[in-house]
């Protein structure tokens, strides 16, 4: 939600500094996922805003390589519109650190219109223990209120707070049992199917920041996406 609110804001005073000509706005151009699983696929969504006073088009998006998909939802904006792009990474055959940069190209030339995200594929990670690595809904029917269960486990000798950096697309719910930990405490993660759902495959993810004391006042010491994924059919 918190995201939403900075995204909006930010294209809001895009509104207020419109140039002659296409003008690509991206009130957000980095995104770390921290650690994620391997053999998985994780995806953040870059908003785009045309704030000249022409119509923008957007040429070509490129990723740096194949483990990188980036779909687009509208390539021509008129004046003061907006799309996003879905950054998607699958982590298959890749390990450790990776610092990924995707290129658009657009009809505006004032400007570079890159965005960036990190990610650092590991199954076991620092702190916490997470089982299992990523939530996998099978086969599930509309109407049906399927639950999956992750746990968290603190292994670390201090406590830790939970925080939500972003949550999972609407076609799924969740609910975090416990946001703070003591050492060696578990939480647990309950996610279903939103009764909203509509027939076919998704993929989603939830982005979890652990904090050395509360967050504001405490330090971040580790990002954590879950990938979640599943099919719903019909009846």
């Amino acid at each position: 939600m918190a995201l939403l609110v900075f995204v909006f804001f930010s294209l809001s005073l895009a509104d207020k500094s419109s140039a002659s000509g296409p003008r690509i706005f991206l009130p957000e151009t980095e995104w770390d996922f921290g650690y994620i699983p391997q053999g998985s696929s994780v995806s953040h969504i870059f908003w785009i805003k045309n704030t000249g006073d022409d119509t923008l088009q957007i040429l070509k998006v490129r990723s740096g390589c194949t483990c990188t998909y980036a779909p687009l939802n509208k390539d021509i904006l008129a004046p003061q519109e907006s799309t996003y792009l879905e950054a998607i990474f699958n982590s298959r055959n890749y390990e450790g650190l990776k610092n990924m940069t995707i290129a658009i190209f657009s009809t505006d030339t004032s400007t570079i219109s890159d965005v960036y995200f990190s990610v650092n594929v590991e199954n076991e990670i620092p702190l916490v223990q997470i089982n299992p690595h990523q939530i996998k809904f099978d086969s599930s029917e509309i109407g049906e209120n399927p639950q999956r269960k992750a746990v968290i486990t603190n292994k670390s000798n201090t406590v830790l707070h939970i925080a939500i950096a972003e949550e999972p697309e609407e076609i799924v719910d969740y609910k975090l049992v416990h946001k703070d930990l003591s050492p060696k405490e578990e939480a647990e993660l309950i996610f279903s199917i939103a009764p909203k759902g509509s027939p076919g495959s998704f993929q989603t993810n939830l982005t979890l920041d652990f904090f050395e004391g509360s967050p504001g006042q405490g330090e971040k010491k580790l990002r954590y996406t879950l990938p979640i994924s599943g099919t719903i059919v019909s009846k």
